[in-house]
């Protein structure tokens, strides 16, 4: 390529171009749960499906890789939460507000206390009835056929599966 033309390689030659690889053993992952509904990311997409599905009567697990809920909003302070007008996020505003950890401005949330929200996601949670999976990663994703029946989550205690008849995946990274 020295005149600047791009020429084409070879799979053996741009895997030369990549770091080394190893090769991992073949292994068999434990399930850790099965539920009827799992939800992977703790904010607040994450927390309000999870609670609307335990209400309407679901066996919920709600997977977060940190150890408290609220996403964006409470871990760097984002503005991502709008005003609502009705549904789980009227109940979550007016608990933050019994806090005295969120002011207006114009019908728009101004400011807020993260930990207020903190607090709130986990009452909610709680009261709902959802089990909490805290300080996991979701690492990859279980498929049969074209369905996905599952998720593997790695923590410091290893690596296990999480199976689920509906998975609902919210992550703001997108990732």
């Amino acid at each position: 390529m020295p005149d600047g033309r791009a020429t084409s390689l070879s799979i053996e030659a741009a895997l030369a171009l990549l770091p080394r690889h190893v090769r991992e053993p073949a292994r068999s992952t434990p399930v850790l749960q099965e539920k009827d509904v799992v939800v992977s990311g703790g904010g607040m997409a994450g927390v309000a499906a999870a609670v609307s599905a335990a209400r309407c009567g679901a066996d919920v697990l709600l997977i977060e890789r940190y150890g408290f809920l609220g996403g964006m909003a409470t871990a760097a302070f984002v503005d991502t939460i709008p005003p609502v007008a009705k549904g789980i996020g009227t109940e979550f505003e007016s608990r933050i507000r019994e806090l005295g950890a969120i002011s207006t401005e114009k019908g728009f949330w101004a400011s807020w206390d993260p930990e207020a929200i903190k607090r709130a996601c986990f009452e909610i949670i709680e009261d709902a009835g959802v089990e909490l999976l805290l300080h996991s990663y979701v690492a990859g994703v279980l498929v049969e056929g074209s369905t996905l029946t599952g998720v593997l989550v790695e923590s410091k205690s290893g690596r296990a599966a999480v199976m689920g008849k509906l998975q609902y995946r919210r992550w703001g990274m997108g990732d």
